[in-house]
């Protein structure tokens, strides 16, 4: 899996990026009401699919606006030091990619969709 670093707002602006979040047994395009940071931080590639991939966003503390964050655990259930929003995930098409994301060492333990657009 990847990392990458950008700004919320940066990575809004490339062509088919959509934010999906799973509420009440289901997944939900929440897009349009996803509050895209104006800081770069980290975000980390969790599922890679043929097009494109999902990604959570990293943060080190709590982020009030992801209305619920879950700790930062690699598959073996270790702490990589930080946290991500509960049941949220970004999705990127990978031609839309304007920076280059660097691999990471860990991946992280999720439970993203298995398909796009997730259902």
């Amino acid at each position: 899996m990847r990392s990458l670093y950008a700004a919320g707002t940066t990575i809004k602006s490339w062509d088919g990026v959509q934010v999906w979040q799973y509420e009440r047994g289901q997944w939900k395009d929440i897009t349009g009401a996803w509050e895209w940071s104006s800081g770069p931080h980290y975000h980390r590639e969790v599922r890679a699919l043929e097009g494109g991939s999902y990604w959570v966003p990293v943060s080190s503390q709590r982020v009030q606006e992801w209305n619920g964050s879950t700790p930062l655990e690699d598959t073996n259930g270790h702490d990589l030091g930080g946290y991500r929003p509960s049941r949220t995930y970004i999705w990127i098409p990978e031609a839309s990619l304007q920076s280059v994301p660097s691999n990471a060492t860990e991946n992280v333990q999720c439970h993203s969709p298995r398909e796009f657009p997730p259902g």
